[in-house]
């Protein structure tokens, strides 16, 4: 075989190779980019939008009703003011039906969507809020009439603060 003639033959299979190398390497950044995309979907469709919708409307059914019943105070249950029967039946009844299922709608969430988390351990605002979930659980009036007088007051107020002061 020539020279002129293996010259061309060597410079087209080499340029076809590298051409396979660039095409390969940028199907795989596109890949790659395609997964990371799909992922940060996910994570704002399955986790962060649902969590941040539930946040602010908790938020906005905890201010209508501290607006309505007790403005003048700053926690429900604040030490050196006594709540009458009627404050803590109303508080009873928003917790039951407002507060607390969306709550738990909160606390589902994070526990059924967790590996979509950026963070590797779950991020003390999202343990603050499951803690302070589970420390209403014992005393919410499920299956109960939330009027019922034998909900005691020592039990409506959770160990865990939330949200934390800051």
């Amino acid at each position: 075989m020539e020279l002129t003639t293996a010259v061309p033959l060597i410079v087209t299979a080499a340029l076809a190779f590298v051409g396979y190398l660039v095409t390969y390497r940028t199907n795989l950044r596109l890949s790659e980019r395609k997964e990371r995309l799909e992922r940060v979907n996910k994570q704002l469709a399955d986790f962060y939008g649902p969590l941040f919708a539930m946040v602010h409307a908790s938020s906005s059914a905890f201010e209508t009703f501290r607006d309505a019943h007790w403005s003048e105070r700053r926690h429900f249950f604040q030490q050196g003011v006594q709540p009458t029967y009627r404050d803590v039946i109303d508080w009873r009844r928003w917790v039951t039906y407002a507060l607390m299922p969306l709550n738990r709608r909160m606390v589902d969430v994070i526990v059924t969507h967790s590996d979509l988390l950026r963070e590797q351990e779950l991020p003390k605002c999202l343990l603050d809020l499951c803690a302070h979930v589970a420390g209403y659980e014992p005393s919410s009036p499920v299956g109960r009439n939330p009027t019922s007088i034998h909900w005691q007051r020592r039990t409506t107020s959770p160990r865990s603060p939330f949200p934390a002061k800051t």
